[in-house]
């Protein structure tokens, strides 16, 4: 009788991992894709020609947000913001959540010295390329944060030599 119970067990057991599995995926593919910033965050929708400039660039002011946050398929599940400057340019943001970014943070200080001392060397100040690409992070709180989206950049796991398959990132809305 244990041994019927146990095979009966199992056998139950396959159709309903089967059965979660195909929730969980249509879960997945339900969720939007697309968020409305006004439903999302009113204040963040109603914000017009503000006094602060984008992060990174002193010298443009925002003047509001794209009405939509594209939301990317990872498992943090970011979401891209889009800004608009006050002279008609698009500043791309990836907005981050469950994720500490002060590190990256400092990290991105660090480039910015190292390549500040590789523009004051001579003899690295003539070789065609020598400089660290870094980008813009701003760090919202300890959970929370921005960072600067960069065309033309991949996973960085994907320069492994892994067999492991990682999803392409979108591409901008700018291109």
């Amino acid at each position: 009788m244990f041994v019927f119970l146990h095979l009966a067990h199992g056998a139950f057991r396959r159709p309903w991992e089967s059965c979660a599995r195909l929730v969980n995926s249509l879960r997945e593919a339900t969720r939007p894709s697309v968020l409305d910033l006004a439903h999302e965050s009113p204040r963040l929708a109603a914000c017009k020609n503000l006094f602060v400039s984008v992060p990174g660039q002193s010298e443009s002011k925002i003047a509001g947000f794209s009405p939509q946050l594209r939301v990317l398929g990872t498992k943090t599940r970011p979401k891209q913001l889009v800004m608009l400057d006050d002279r008609g340019r698009k500043h791309l943001f990836l907005l981050k959540g469950r994720e500490e970014l002060r590190l990256e943070e400092h990290i991105m200080q660090i480039f910015r010295l190292t390549n500040q001392y590789l523009r004051s060397d001579a003899s690295t100040r003539r070789l065609p390329g020598m400089q660290l690409r870094d980008f813009t992070i701003v760090s919202l709180g300890r959970q929370a944060g921005l960072v600067q989206w960069v065309e033309g950049v991949d996973h960085h796991l994907s320069s492994y030599p892994w067999n492991i398959s990682f999803p392409p990132l979108p591409s901008s809305p700018l291109s």
